[in-house]
């Protein structure tokens, strides 16, 4: 059988046999006379052609209409000795026990979803499931590194000055593509795809970055200068003591030291990742 399509949404069959096909019935049932005859109305499809990786099929039909279709292709294919009794029982039985298996399993990953869900929400509740982007660790992070951050800022420029004037020796090829492309790594951005361009536009966006996080995290201690426990802070994440060392050097309570340290980096984080700290809410 030759099938086409001469239009996305069409089919052609083409078959000698489909000519030959009467569309009026032999047999007369006298259903088309009956108090059911608008009950039945339906058509079913089904067809595979090499390569395909599966057959497709097509209803079109209440449920009754679908199952007294292939009811009777059943009994044809019976009558034209095309099937026996048994091969038509080990067809039935292979289908119940997919259709049990493809159930099972979707019972059985409805049930994995559910216990999951139950049990994220129970850890929710007790405060126990963590983001894994934290505001306040991502805050500590930067205050610990707020030292060193302008060297390594002065170091990546160094590299793109160095990039810059190596590049100009070189001939770079026309690029593939003048789409906007996302580094998941780094949250960069470049276009096209030539490999030093690439590579000095990455490294621009990071000290970019880097330094609008420096101007504000300085911001935000500013936020913050006046309060009686400010000194915590610069104490604790620039000179690395311990809160031991601060309540001893400030002639605190060590309780007292960790409750503002705290306190004040909860004020922090907020300026620092708004985003983020909203997303915790």
């Amino acid at each position: 059988m030759k099938i086409t399509k001469p239009k996305e949404n069409q089919l052609l069959f083409e078959d000698e046999n489909l000519k030959k096909f009467n569309l009026k019935v032999q047999n007369e049932t006298g259903l088309n006379k009956s108090k059911y005859n608008k009950s039945y109305d339906g058509v079913i499809l089904a067809y595979r052609q090499p390569d395909m990786d599966a057959s497709k099929q097509m209803f079109f039909g209440n449920t009754i209409t679908i199952c007294t279709l292939i009811s009777s292709c059943l009994e044809n294919l019976l009558n034209y000795g095309i099937l026996n009794e048994e091969m038509l029982d080990d067809m039935v039985n292979a289908v119940k026990q997919e259709h049990k298996r493809k159930r099972r399993g979707i019972m059985e990953e409805e049930t994995k979803n559910e216990i999951v869900k139950k049990v994220l929400e129970e850890l929710k509740n007790k405060k126990l499931l963590k983001n894994p982007k934290s505001s306040y660790k991502s805050t500590e992070k930067i205050l610990y590194s707020l030292n060193v951050l302008p060297e390594a800022i002065k170091l990546i420029d160094e590299e793109v000055k160095k990039l810059e004037e190596e590049a100009k020796g070189i001939t770079i090829p026309k690029a593939k593509s003048n789409s906007l492309i996302l580094n998941e790594r780094n949250n960069t951005y470049v276009y096209g795809d030539e490999t030093l361009e690439t590579r000095i536009s990455e490294l621009k966006q990071i000290s970019v970055k880097a330094k609008s996080q420096i101007r504000l995290v300085k911001s935000a201690l500013k936020k913050i200068e006046n309060d009686k426990y400010y000194d915590i802070i610069p104490m604790y994440y620039f000179e690395e003591k311990t809160i031991e060392e601060i309540a001893e050097e400030c002639e605190w309570a060590v309780g007292t030291v960790s409750k503002h340290k705290k306190r004040l980096m909860n004020d922090l984080k907020v300026y620092v990742f708004p985003d983020t700290f909203i997303e915790e809410l």
